[in-house]
């Protein structure tokens, strides 16, 4: 079975449409503002991406563009501003930045409120607070005062829109950064048991992810995880994005002999990315919710 992303995305971003649609009615026009430092050629595409997907689900852009040379005050600033606008409700910094802003500095300028890439500290300890048991995914997902990461919160949204069983069921999560340590926590939201987080360049990485009934791949290798790494009848969601030589992109997954054993299996592109995507729209649309209640 494929795990597709572009069909949950679609859904998603119907619903974002018709809370657009009502919030106009209340007088609120929800407004997203991505910010573009620099000349990054990847973070340009994403930045126009953005605008062009606004544009289509109803959403004002009001984008920032600043020049390679932009000081990590003068983002701070641009943030606070944003931050302090009433008219904006969500705020986005696109990646990478230059090597002379430090993200998690930055990051913390953003108010909570309008953080939807939850990049802010804050958001990201809410996740933990009150221990793992102290609501499942399913229901944070609901709460407005709430700001999930948006790709973790992807994988679960598939999880979720196929009916993937997880109580009791056993979660590796290959890669322990950004994306890997908040997705293992809400498995653990979600009473799976045990949650397993490895790096990628584990001696033992293939004994360990073929224990796995859920295997998500989140490290930035390509092709890393093949298909005698993975235990018959597990689903796996790859959140990898890499680069090919001739121009495309490939997952962490090795697609071909992985699909041979997986139950179910996320394709890179079209399964996670489109997902993580709509969800930057919904969480502004969340934001504007909150802030207008």
């Amino acid at each position: 079975m494929i795990i597709d992303g572009k069909s949950v995305a679609a859904k998603i971003e119907e619903e974002i449409k018709k809370d657009v649609e009502e919030l106009k009615k209340k007088g609120v026009e929800v407004t997203i503002a991505p910010v573009l430092v620099g000349s990054d050629p990847g973070a340009k595409v994403y930045y126009k991406a953005k605008q062009k997907q606004a544009e289509r689900l109803g959403i004002r852009f009001k984008g920032v563009e600043l020049p390679d040379d932009t000081t990590e005050a003068q983002l701070i600033k641009v943030l606070e501003d944003l931050g302090k606008d009433p008219g904006v409700h969500g705020i986005f910094i696109e990646l990478p930045l230059p090597k002379q802003i430090d993200l998690q500095r930055v990051a913390e300028a953003i108010p909570p409120e309008k953080d939807i890439d939850c990049l802010n500290p804050k958001n990201l300890g809410k996740l933990i607070a009150g221990g793992a048991v102290g609501a499942t995914f399913s229901e944070l997902r609901t709460r407005l005062d709430f700001m999930l990461p948006t790709t973790p919160q992807a994988v679960m949204e598939l999880i979720l829109a196929y009916q993937i069983p997880l109580m009791g069921k056993e979660v590796v999560v290959v890669g322990r950064g950004a994306v890997g340590l908040p997705l293992a926590v809400l498995f653990l939201r979600e009473g799976c048991s045990p949650v397993t987080v490895v790096r990628g360049a584990s001696p033992t990485l293939g004994e360990i992810t073929r224990r796995a009934d859920i295997l998500c791949a989140c490290v930035g290798r390509a092709k890393l995880i093949k298909g005698d790494m993975i235990k018959k009848g597990a689903y796996v969601l790859d959140v990898g994005i890499n680069p090919t030589p001739e121009g495309g992109i490939v997952g962490d997954v090795d697609f071909e002999s992985a699909k041979e054993v997986a139950e179910g299996i996320t394709p890179v592109p079209g399964g996670v990315g489109p997902v993580t995507t709509a969800l930057i729209f919904a969480h502004t649309v969340q934001a504007a919710k909150y802030l207008s209640r």
